[in-house]
Order: structure tokens, then C-alpha cells, then sequence
């Protein structure tokens, strides 16, 4: 389990990808074959303000290269699930999915480890070929 807060000199009320990079690519307790929820919270004083307390949960696993084409596969309610093969478009899909929330003043990220990965994800993922729509400029599922 791996928790991040915002960044104390941030101009942002919610969390951004400079806040929580490390907690995805340098991470050692997020290692490969991993599969995480992705639990977003609000801090304790925007909790302190609200009559009630909002989350977010998205899942996220983490996969061996030599045997997907992605890096990993991420499941968020409003986007579906996908897979993302470079660390830069994973921080595209987080900074849209933290940005689409932003009003919930989400400030504490925190990765569970939920299980691993299987063969079976391995068979699965490697039998459906990618379908690839560009959203924007650099920005392709």
C-alpha cells in the first residue's frame, strides 16, 4: 500500500500527476504482475468543510511488456478499460481522470494492492487487437 498527498506548494486543490508519478513508475511495492485500486480521497480539512466525504476508486495493473503490448490496463467508470504502453500517456489518463473530478478537491491518492496478474489476463488482453483512437494530440487508447 502506497499513499501521496498533493505537493504542500501546489497551486491545485486536487491531485496531479507531479504529485503521484513516483507512486506509479518508481515504486517498488507497485512492481510488475501487480493489480491496485486506485483509491482517490479528499484531504482532512476539505473533508472538515463538506457534510459528507467523497471518494473515487479506479483499478490499475501493472503488466510484463515481454508478454502484453501494454504497460498497463486501467479500468476508471466514466472512460471503461484500456491499455496504456507508455509511462508519459499513463500520466495523460490520470492528470484527465484527476482533472474530471477536480470539484471533489481530491488531495490524498493511496494504491491498495488488490491481486495479481494472471496468465489468464495475459491470454485475454493478448487475444483482443488494439484499437487505437486519437482523443487529442498525443493522446491515443
Amino acid at each position: 500500500q502506497s499513499e501521496t498527498n498533493i505537493h504542500h506548494g501546489s497551486k491545485h486543490q486536487h491531485v496531479q500527476w507531479n504529485d503521484v508519478r513516483n507512486l506509479f513508475i518508481n515504486n517498488p511495492k507497485f512492481e510488475v504482475g501487480s493489480i491496485c485500486g486506485m483509491h482517490f480521497s479528499m484531504n482532512p480539512t476539505t473533508k472538515s468543510n463538506r457534510s459528507f466525504t467523497a471518494g473515487h476508486i479506479a483499478a490499475i495493473a501493472k503488466l510484463d511488456q515481454t508478454k502484453s503490448p501494454y504497460k498497463y490496463l486501467v479500468f476508471e467508470k466514466d472512460f471503461g478499460i484500456f491499455g496504456i504502453s507508455r509511462d508519459e500517456d499513463l500520466g495523460k489518463v490520470f492528470q484527465t481522470i484527476s482533472d474530471l473530478y477536480r470539484g471533489m478537491n481530491y488531495g490524498i491518492l493511496k494504491l491498495v494492492k488488490y491481486g495479481n496478474v494472471t496468465k489468464q489476463t495475459y491470454d485475454l488482453v493478448g487475444s483482443i487487437a488494439p484499437l487505437q483512437t486519437t482523443i487529442k494530440k498525443g493522446f491515443a487508447i
